[in-house]
């Protein structure tokens, strides 16, 4: 829950919807997306979850319309749509920006995996968490092994300080694929870069982005948490 996770730290194929796009009533694509977040196959669920992150804040009142025309809503799909709207509401802040690329995450301490357990030896940049409005967030889990950027193979990545080097090297905007370990898996994980905050030490980054989410919570709240303690399972 993002709530939580703050205190310790496409286009649609085939369909008549467009991010972005205005839409005077329920968009069947729309509602299909918001019906695959409570789907019983966990990859449908994450291309659901990730295709709604790529919204932007202007298309989050046709969003609600789906929601209330999706049928009812599981507490799956009720944390689903609080993260996408969340993720959604900040990325359409104005924020000062430098031009390098910057996935927004938060790394675990060398050493360390997320739940605090000292390793012995680590390959890899560990994901402790990540943050709202930038790219991480649609495309990574807390917890992930990040091993290596595939556009960058001569750069090892065995550490969260040679992740940074090799994200550095990007601009915002470039489509990268990260090699992850996820579930004892290396998957390849494609990712736009967002752009690099003008502000980016981590203290007042979080302070930030904390007034940030809890504005966008506030929007959630008024507009989305009613529609869907309406459309919840029985």
């Amino acid at each position: 829950m993002l709530r939580t996770l703050l205190m310790v730290s496409v286009l649609l194929c085939g369909a008549g919807w467009l991010p972005g796009a205005p839409s005077p009533q329920a968009d069947r694509a729309l509602v299909e997306e918001v019906r695959k977040l409570g789907d019983v196959d966990p990859q449908v669920r994450r291309e659901a979850r990730r295709t709604l992150m790529q919204l932007t804040r202007s298309d989050l009142p046709a969003l609600r319309q789906a929601v209330a025309a999706a049928g009812p809503i599981s507490p799956e799909q009720a944390a689903a749509l609080e993260e996408i709207v969340i993720h959604v509401h900040v990325s359409g802040i104005e924020l000062p920006r430098q031009p390098w690329g910057f996935l927004g995450v938060e790394l675990a301490m060398p050493g360390f995996m997320p739940d605090g357990q000292m390793v012995e030896e680590q390959s890899g940049a560990v994901i402790l968490s990540r943050m709202p409005g930038f790219a991480a967030f649609e495309a990574l889990c807390d917890g992930d092994l990040v091993v290596g950027v595939e556009q960058a193979e001569e750069l090892p990545v065995r550490s969260g300080t040679d992740l940074r080097a090799v994200i550095s090297r990007f601009r915002a905007g470039d489509r990268i694929t990260l090699l992850v370990v996820r579930g004892g898996q290396v998957e390849r994980i494609p990712v736009r870069l967002s752009a690099r905050p003008a502000v980016v030490d981590q203290a007042p980054l979080l302070e930030a982005l904390a007034a940030f989410v809890e504005s966008a919570e506030r929007y959630f709240d008024a507009n989305f948490a009613p529609v869907i303690r309406g459309r919840r399972e029985p």
